[in-house]
Formats: C-alpha cells, structure tokens, sequence
C-alpha cells in the first residue's frame, strides 16, 4: 500500500511539472506601491512588438507587497518579448502627464532600457524553453 502511494505521489507531481513546462514564471519587482494591476502583453516573433494590438498573449495580474508574480501559459518553446504596465489606478492604458511622460510604471523582458519609444524585440527577447522564469525590474519615470 505504501508503495502504491509513494508511487501515485510520484505521478501526480510529475503530472503537475509537466503540465507547467509550457508556461514562463515572470516575477515583476521594484514596484513603488501596491495599488492597481500589472498588464502584461507577451509577443513573439512573428507579432510586431509594443505595438499593443497584434500580441500573442495578454493578462493581469495581482500586485501584493512591493511585487507582482504569474504564470504564463500555453506557450510553446520559442522567442518572446515582454511588456508591463503597472495600472495603478486599473484604469486599462497608461496614463501620461501634460508633457508626455508616463505616469505609471512600465518594464520589458530583459530589464531593456527605454529611450523616446519602446525598445526594439531585439533587446526584450528571451528564449523560452521548457519551464522559464523572467524577472523583470518596473521602472518610473515620474
């Protein structure tokens, strides 16, 4: 009997790593509050990238202390960027000041630095094979 469960144990875990393998673990740190959501909008290759309208994959997730983290899943083995929003006030869009500068907090795949625009695929790219964790560090500007 013990073996059966040890054995069935077994099973279930290694059903549950399996079932995981396509998704990437993405854990968002250096938020400044724990209002809002973050948005996130997942593209590959063949989407064009931050356009925010021909993305592979999009959701939300919850903020709690100071940090965000989610699965991503159904993704299979390939080239991705990544985009986030911190949505303080949830409202759907970024919100900007009188002159243009962004309001809330944004971040891309591979912590890639933004000049007047967002970065290019090139620089968020990562490769997703098998179980994936990304971290990527919220940036302000205001």
């Amino acid at each position: 009997m013990k073996k059966f469960l040890f054995l069935s144990f077994f099973i279930s875990i290694w059903a549950m790593a399996w079932a995981q393998s396509d998704c990437i673990l993405v854990m968002v740190h250096n938020l400044r509050s724990n209002k809002g959501v973050i948005r996130y909008a997942l593209y590959n290759e063949k989407n064009e990238f931050a356009n925010y309208k021909d993305i592979f994959k999009e959701g939300v997730a919850e903020v709690k202390e100071g940090s965000a983290r989610f699965l991503i899943c159904d993704v299979p083995d390939g080239n991705y960027g990544l985009c986030l929003l911190h949505d303080e006030n949830n409202n759907g869009d970024m919100n900007y000041n009188a002159m243009g500068i962004p309001k809330e907090g944004f971040g891309f795949s591979n912590d890639a630095r933004v000049q007047l625009s967002p970065p290019k695929f090139s620089a968020c790219k990562f490769i997703k094979k098998g179980e994936t964790g990304i971290r990527v560090k919220m940036r302000y500007m205001l």
